[in-house]
């Protein structure tokens, strides 16, 4: 078979769409900023060393926005799921948005590059959060 023939029955390759790679960069980036970095700079904690943060002795559940009756359950709930989930669903967005990067790197546009390429930075920098002693202390301090 002619090498024009093989190219032309190859299927292209699959990938996720950009604009799911970019929920799975951005979304944990989002909830890690709202849920933990908002909350710990609102209280003060940045003023205080990590090791005391992440040790127990300021309760989240007696700071705000959790004792505060309209926004406890809603920042329960955000921050149970970026602490269980962000991470991984950023690890997987960075794959996503690489994988789908370089397989359609040729026949994709600017605008689907452009959307892995967010996707990707952001997944990257939550995970970078994540892994930062910041992070550290702030996933042990919301874990109390």
């Amino acid at each position: 078979m002619p090498t024009s023939q093989a190219t032309a029955l190859r299927e292209p390759p699959r990938t996720v769409p950009p604009w799911l790679a970019l929920a799975a960069g951005v979304l944990p980036l989002i909830g890690f900023v709202v849920f933990l970095l908002v909350p710990y700079y609102v209280n003060d904690l940045d003023r205080l060393p990590l090791s005391e943060v992440a040790s127990g002795l300021h309760d989240p559940k007696d700071l705000w926005p959790r004792n505060e009756p309209g926004l406890a359950r809603f920042f329960d709930l955000g921050g149970m799921l970026t602490v269980m989930f962000g991470a991984v669903i950023a690890a997987l967005g960075v794959f996503a948005s690489l994988h789908g990067l370089v397989a359609e790197w040729r026949t994709s546009g600017a605008a689907r590059k452009t959307l892995w390429i967010v996707g990707a930075t952001s997944a990257a920098a939550m995970l970078g959060l994540g892994l930062s002693p910041v992070g550290g202390a702030l996933y042990a301090w919301w874990l109390d």
